[in-house]
């Protein structure tokens, strides 16, 4: 293929400002890779999570415990009945906090990057009085937003290459390609 028939890719400079990356996270994922900042960001996240997953858990074990204790203390079946639904959520949440913990760290050791390519659509959806928008990118990936610059930052039709990371998702970076080249 020669120069002429590769397609020109470029992030169009409100997608880099609205997506918060840079060149240099550009050229780390167009390598396959996540670059310092990148990778910076996701360990905060995973962090954050990590923290916020660990006091739910704690919360979730002290209101079951005391609801338990109550319930036994004044013999009262639906306060131990509450008690084992807590508990059972808690088995859930800690489940989802761990798996979303453990992808996020193989995101990390993998340096794994998903390219999705295809054309951008609006997509609007009412939720009662309140409406939802996200941009959704070929068949497979939609970005919510509620970022009304996010959303016109994506012009309808147009072709994008998306980078994400391969167990989480996260966008990382974005790019315009041009119609009519490969």
């Amino acid at each position: 293929m020669t120069n002429s028939e590769q397609k020109q890719a470029h992030p169009p400079a409100a997608l880099m400002h609205e997506l918060k990356f840079d060149a240099n996270d550009l050229a780390a994922n167009r390598d396959g890779q996540l670059s310092q900042r990148q990778r910076d960001y996701l360990e905060l996240d995973r962090r954050k999570n990590a923290i916020v997953g660990g006091a739910v858990v704690v919360a979730l074990v002290l209101a079951s415990g005391v609801m338990l204790f109550i319930g036994f203390v004044n013999e009262n079946l639906i306060l131990q009945g509450l008690a084992m639904v807590l508990i059972v959520c808690n088995t859930a949440a800690t489940t989802l906090f761990s798996l979303e913990y453990l992808k996020m760290r193989s995101d990390l050791r993998t340096d794994g990057i998903d390219v999705v390519e295809g054309e951008a659509q609006h997509v609007v959806r009412q939720l009662g009085r309140a409406q939802a928008g996200s941009i959704r990118v070929g068949e497979v990936v939609e970005i919510p937003t509620d970022d009304v610059e996010t959303f016109k930052a994506f012009e309808p039709g147009a072709q994008y290459r998306l980078y994400r990371t391969a167990r989480t998702h996260r966008l990382l970076s974005v790019e315009r390609i041009e119609d009519g080249q490969q």
